[in-house]
C-alpha cells in the first residue's frame, strides 16, 4: 500500500486547475456563451423580417452586428472563465489551506485522513465511486463523480512507490485512469 502525506500548498492548488479545470470551463462555457449568441442572431433576423419583410445579407448591418455579437461572446467567455476558475480557488484553498492530508492506496480503496489544527477526520473512497484518476509528472488526481476530486502529490509518498499507485489505478480504473505525463517513455 502506497502512503502520501502532505501539507496542501497553494501551488499544487494552483497547479490543478491549470492542468484540469480550465479546459474544461472553457468548452463548457464556449458552449453556453455560442447558443446565447445563436437565440440572439436567431431573435435579430426574425425581428428583422418582421420589421421589414426581409431579411438579407447584402447590406453590411447584419455582418457589423454577428461581430459585436462574436465580440461580446469572447468578452463573455474570459471574464467568465477567470472569474469561475479563481471563485473555484478561492472555495478550494478556504477548506485546505492548513491541512495536512494523508492518502493511503489499497487495492478497492482511496483512504484519506485529513488533520488541521481543530480537528482531525477520516474517510475513504471506492475506486469505482472515482469518475476517473489522471497522472501528471507531479501529481495524482482522483476526480469524485460529484465534480470534486482529490490531489496527490507524488513528491510526498512515504511509504511505497509511485509505480505502485501508477499500477494499483490502471488495475482499478482500468480506461478511466488517463496519464497526462510530458515524458511519454511509460
Amino acid at each position: 500500500m502506497s502512503i502520501y502525506q502532505m501539507d496542501y500548498k497553494k501551488a499544487d492548488i494552483r497547479n490543478f486547475f491549470n492542468e484540469n479545470v480550465k479546459s474544461k470551463l472553457i468548452r463548457n462555457l464556449v458552449m453556453i456563451y455560442s447558443v446565447i449568441g445563436a437565440v440572439v442572431f436567431l431573435v435579430f433576423a426574425l425581428a428583422s423580417v418582421i420589421i421589414k419583410k426581409d431579411f438579407s445579407f447584402a447590406s453590411p448591418f447584419p455582418y457589423v452586428f454577428l461581430l459585436i455579437i462574436a465580440v461580446i461572446i469572447w468578452l463573455a467567455v474570459m471574464r467568465s472563465l477567470r472569474n469561475s476558475q479563481e471563485n473555484m480557488y478561492k472555495e478550494f484553498m478556504s477548506m485546505y489551506n492548513k491541512d495536512t492530508i494523508t492518502c493511503s492506496f489499497a487495492s478497492d480503496r482511496l483512504y484519506i485522513s485529513n488533520t488541521d489544527f481543530t480537528s482531525s477526520s477520516n474517510g475513504y473512497i471506492f475506486y469505482k465511486d472515482l469518475e476517473k484518476a489522471v497522472e501528471s509528472d507531479n501529481y495524482f488526481y482522483c476526480f469524485l463523480k460529484d465534480g470534486s476530486a482529490q490531489i496527490i502529490r507524488k513528491s510526498a509518498i512515504t511509504h511505497g512507490s509511485v509505480e505502485d499507485t501508477r499500477n494499483t489505478l490502471r488495475k482499478a480504473l482500468r480506461s478511466r485512469y488517463k496519464s497526462i505525463m510530458k515524458l511519454r517513455g511509460r
